[in-house]
C-alpha cells in the first residue's frame, strides 16, 4: 500500500524517475512557507492535524541545505543502562524538526520495528531519547517535545539512545531520573 507522498509523486512524475525517500512533505505555515513536515506518512492524514483544502508542498532533499541538517546515530537500549545498547542506524534530519518530530521517524524506522517486534510504540510518549557520550554512558534525557532540536541543543553528528517505556513518560524541567547500580570491583560489573 502506498503512502500519501508515494501516491502524489506517483501522479505528478513519470513512473519511477523520482525516488520518494528524497522527497519530504511538509504543511505551510500562514506566509505559504513549508515549515511543518509530515513524517508519520503511514498514518491518516488527519493524524497529522491535516483538514480539507490544506496546502501540502512536496520538497525535496537537496532543497534542505548542509547547514540545516543534522546527522544522528541513533541507538536502541531496552533496559536504559549503557551495557545492552544496541546501533541502529545514521538518519540525517533538519535542525527545525522538534523532539516530537523525531520521535515519530524513529516510530517508523524499520530498524526499530525489528527490535520492538510487531507490537512496536504506542506513542511518543513512549519514548525516551537520550544522549550517548563518547565514553558510552548515557547523557541527558531530552525532554521538551515542542523545541527544535537546535532549541535542545542537539549536535550534528551526535549518538542518540532510544528507549522504550512501558508507560507514557511527561518530565518536568526539574525532574532527575537517576540510575542506582552496585559495582562489584573483583569482575569490573554493575548489577
Amino acid at each position: 500500500m502506498q503512502n500519501v507522498k508515494e501516491l502524489l509523486i506517483a501522479d505528478f512524475f513519470p513512473e519511477g524517475s523520482v525516488d520518494p525517500a528524497k522527497y519530504t512533505l511538509f504543511k505551510v505555515d500562514a506566509f505559504d512557507e513549508p515549515t511543518n513536515p509530515l513524517r508519520r506518512l503511514k498514518q491518516p492524514l488527519k493524524k497529522s492535524n491535516v483538514t480539507t483544502g490544506e496546502l501540502l508542498i512536496l520538497k525535496s532533499e537537496k532543497d534542505i541545505s548542509s547547514a540545516e541538517k543534522l546527522k544522528l546515530s541513533l541507538h536502541f537500549t531496552s533496559s536504559g543502562l549503557s551495557e545492552d545498547s544496541k546501533y541502529l542506524e545514521d538518519i540525517d534530519i533538519c535542525k527545525d524538526f522538534t523532539l516530537n518530530d523525531l520521535k515519530q521517524i524513529i516510530m517508523d524506522l524499520p530498524s526499530l520495528a525489528k527490535m520492538v517486534g510487531a507490537d512496536g510504540v504506542k506513542t511518543e510518549a513512549h519514548l525516551r531519547i537520550r544522549e550517548k557520550t563518547f565514553s558510552g554512558f548515557f547523557g541527558r534525557i531530552f525532554r521538551e517535545s515542542n523545541k527544535t532540536l537546535k532549541q535542545i541543543n542537539v549536535k550534528d553528528h551526535s549518538s542518540l539512545v532510544v528507549q522504550i517505556l512501558a508507560e507514557p513518560e511527561c518530565l518536568e524541567n526539574n525532574t532527575f531520573i537517576l540510575f542506582y547500580a552496585r559495582r562489584d570491583i573483583i569482575s569490573k560489573t554493575y548489577s
